[in-house]
């Protein structure tokens, strides 16, 4: 049982810890001084919508130097990215824990009375089992912290 728990904390930090190793690299590349003029935010993120400044608040063409790339604020990027990622995530954890537990069963049913065999299915159904309940922790995590948080929307 205490094998278990270290393994579902390990899983647990390790999830977290790949969301802030995946959302480094967009927090970084956000402008810290914002040129933008009122209801547009500086984006670092691709998509469309995005308008120019100059640092007098003044619209400019996308080549101009000192120009900052703007989207309008009630389009949140990041959030845009996470509700993506959670996306994935939630369709191949689906998809991956449905395959293992299929393996595992299929496993468990050929052991023909290997006792080994038979406790290492288990064991693996077991941990899917456990991974599955440590996402969905996560995802209502997510769904509290996060106002207006809903995926698949």
């Amino acid at each position: 049982m205490k094998k278990t728990i270290n393994k579902l904390v390990t899983c647990m930090i390790a999830i977290f810890m790949g969301g802030f190793v995946m959302a480094a690299p967009i927090v970084a590349g956000m402008p810290v001084m914002a040129k933008c003029p009122d209801k547009m935010v500086p984006s670092a993120i691709l998509g469309s919508g995005a308008k120019y400044y100059n640092a007098n608040g003044e619209e400019v063409a996308q080549g101009t130097p000192g120009a900052e790339r703007c989207v309008d604020a009630n389009r949140d990027s990041v959030k845009d990215i996470l509700k993506l990622v959670v996306e994935i995530m939630t369709v191949g954890i689906g998809l991956i824990g449905a395959i293992g537990i299929t393996i595992s069963g299929i496993q468990y049913i050929t052991a023909g009375g290997n006792e080994e065999m038979t406790r290492k299915a288990k064991r693996r159904i077991f941990e899917i089992v456990i991974g599955f309940f440590a996402y969905v922790l996560i995802y209502a995590a997510l769904y509290f912290l996060i106002p207006d948080f809903k995926p698949f929307s």
